[in-house]
C-alpha cells in the first residue's frame, strides 16, 4: 500500500516484470487517470485501485484497462483482494464488494467499519480480515457484519499491512509488528531489532518473515521473536511492498524494485526500464509481476 507523497506523479505506475534470463520491465497502457495504490488478481482478471477512488480492470495481463462501474470514494482505495467470487476494495470510507468484477460496487460495513479507516484488508481460514487505524477486525460472511480481533493494546494501534503464516497473524502498525496465534484474542509485540515505527509492508517467504520500514528491510527467521537488516539491498531505503513466491522476493522500495532469490536475506537492484520510485501492492498473475 502506498499513499500519494506529491500531488501530481506519473500517470501510471503498473509495469509488468517478466523473468527471463535478465529481468526487464515494460508500462503497461494505463490505467490513467491517477496514482495506483494496489493491485489484486483474480482468475485471469487484474484489477488495479487508484486514487480518488476508481477501480480498472484488465482482461488480457495488463496490456488494456477499463474502469469499473462508479468511482467508489472520494479518496484513495488502500487495498484490494480477491475472495471466491467476490472483491473486496478497502477505503478510507470503508470496504465495498462486487461479485460481478467491479461493475456494480455496494458498501459492507457495519457501523464499526464506517468510523476507522481501512488500510489493508487479508484473509485467513476464509475469513476476511481488515486492517484499521483501530486494529483488526474478521468477517465470516463476506463482510456483512464485522467483529474486532483486538486485545487492549491492538485496539489503539493502526495496521499498515498484515501477513498469515499458517496460524500466526502479523500486523505491521504504526509501532512495530505484533502477532496473535489465537485469532487475535491477544497480540504480542515482536519488535526485537526493530524500532517501535511504522511497518509499511509485511510478507512471509519460506520460514522467513520480511518487514519495510521507512529505514530499511528487515528479515526475521524465527517467526518475529528477532530482526536482523537485510543485508544487501534495502539498507536505509522505505520500503513499501513485497511480492513472494517461492524463495523469490520482490521489494517495492523509494529507490527502485529490489530482487532477493534467498527468502528476503539479500537482494539486488531489478530497476531495467523502470522509472519510477512510487510503488503500489505487488501481485503475482501466473509468471508476470505486476507492480
Amino acid at each position: 500500500m502506498k499513499f500519494i507523497k506529491y500531488l501530481l506523479v506519473y500517470l501510471s505506475l503498473v509495469f509488468v516484470l517478466v523473468f527471463t534470463a535478465e529481468a526487464d520491465w515494460t508500462p503497461c497502457n494505463g490505467p490513467y487517470g491517477g496514482n495506483v495504490s494496489c493491485l489484486a488478481v483474480g482468475d485471469s482478471n487484474i484489477f488495479a485501485g487508484t486514487s480518488p477512488g476508481d477501480v480498472f480492470i484488465s482482461t488480457n495481463k495488463g496490456i488494456d484497462w477499463k474502469i469499473c462501474g462508479n468511482r467508489l470514494a472520494d479518496n484513495n482505495i488502500t487495498s484490494l483482494i480477491v475472495k471466491e467470487s467476490n472483491i473486496f476494495a478497502g477505503t478510507l470510507e470503508g470496504v465495498f464488494v462486487s461479485s460481478n468484477n467491479g461493475n456494480n460496487w455496494k458498501p459492507v460495513n457495519n457501523s464499526v467499519l464506517v468510523t476507522v479507516g481501512i488500510f489493508c484488508l487479508a484473509i485467513k481460514d476464509g475469513n476476511l480480515l481488515a486492517g484499521t487505524n483501530h486494529g483488526v477486525y474478521s468477517s465470516s460472511d463476506n463482510g456483512a457484519t464485522w467483529i474486532p480481533m483486538n486485545d487492549e493494546q491492538m485496539a489503539k494501534l493502526l495496521v499498515y499491512c498484515m501477513a498469515i503464516d499458517s496460524s500466526y497473524i502479523y500486523a505491521g502498525t504504526n509501532k512495530g509488528v505484533y502477532f496473535s496465534q489465537n485469532n487475535g484474542k491477544s497480540w504480542v509485540k515482536a519488535n526485537v531489532g526493530l524500532q517501535d515505527k511504522p511497518i509499511k509492508s509485511i510478507a512471509a517467504s519460506g520460514w522467513n518473515l520480511i518487514a519495510g520500514t521507512t529505514y530499511g528491510g528487515f528479515v526475521s527467521t524465527n517467526k518475529g521473536a528477532n530482526w536482523v537488516p537485510c543485508t544487501t539491498g534495502l539498507s536505509n531505503r522505505e520500503v513499501e511492498s513485497f511480492a513472494v513466491r517461492d524463495s523469490l522476493v520482490i521489494a517495492g522500495t523509494d529507490g527502485g524494485v529490489f530482487v532477493s532469490v534467498n527468502n528476503g536475506i539479500d537482494g539486488k537492484s531489478a530497476q531495467i526500464g523502470f522509472f519510477s520510485d512510487e510503488f503500489p501492492e505487488n501481485q503475482w498473475n501466473g509468471t508476470p509481476l505486476f507492480i
